[in-house]
């Protein structure tokens, strides 16, 4: 484990070291909702590999697929219209340096500040894990592992 990976708060989530409301989860690939979203349903998308920017990961299927299976469940379950974006570098407002894909879904009569964030609550969470067909369960860090990351 590298330097980056044990200090890296996604790729904790990623070994299940740090807690996270995931939403889809496969060999190559972590889904989870932001702790601070722009919108409900705000979720984040990365790979579980570490790499600070999409320029340093290996090109990957799995990944993309990933992504687009999330944007199919937002699309179908939450809103038609929605962001998806990354940030790339600290200029450009990125403040987890694991590579990530934010999934943002947009919703009829918001106000026009469009990227406030809130604070996440644990009944929003269940909310929004519910309406995308999910058991609402926050999967919480092992302990020993959790241990092993500081």
């Amino acid at each position: 484990m590298t330097d980056h990976s044990r200090e890296c708060v996604f790729c904790r989530i990623a070994r299940g070291t740090a807690p996270a409301w995931v939403v889809y989860e496969d060999d190559h690939a972590i889904a989870f909702l932001d702790t601070r979203p722009i919108a409900a349903g705000h979720i984040l998308v990365c790979p579980k590999r570490h790499a600070e920017r999409l320029t340093k990961l290996d090109q990957s299927p799995e990944l993309t697929n990933a992504l687009r299976g999330v944007a199919d469940l937002v699309e179908k379950r939450l809103s038609s219209d929605y962001n998806i974006g990354a940030n790339q570098g600290a200029r450009a407002g990125q403040v987890v340096f694991h590579h990530h894909w934010h999934v943002i879904p947009r919703y009829e009569g918001e106000d026009g500040e469009r990227w406030h964030r809130t604070e996440l609550t644990e009944e929003q969470a269940k909310r929004i894990l519910a309406k995308l067909g999910l058991e609402p369960v926050k999967r919480e860090a092992k302990l020993s592992e959790a241990k092993a990351d500081r």
